[in-house]
C-alpha cells in the first residue's frame, strides 16, 4: 500500500503541473488496480 500512496502523491504533482500549463482536470485521480486514472482536457482559451 505504501507504493500506491507514493505513486498517488507523484501523480498529484504531475496533475498540478498540467493545471499550471492551462489544462482542465475533468475528474479526480482514481486508483483502479495498479493504475491511476484521471481525465484531462485542453483549456477553452484560444491563443492568438
Amino acid at each position: 500500500m505504501a507504493y500506491k500512496d507514493a505513486g498517488l502523491e507523484k501523480f498529484k504533482g504531475i496533475i498540478s503541473t498540467v493545471e499550471e500549463l492551462g489544462s482542465i482536470i475533468e475528474s479526480s485521480p482514481k486508483i483502479m488496480g495498479n493504475r491511476i486514472i484521471t481525465i484531462v482536457a485542453p483549456s477553452k482559451k484560444k491563443k492568438a
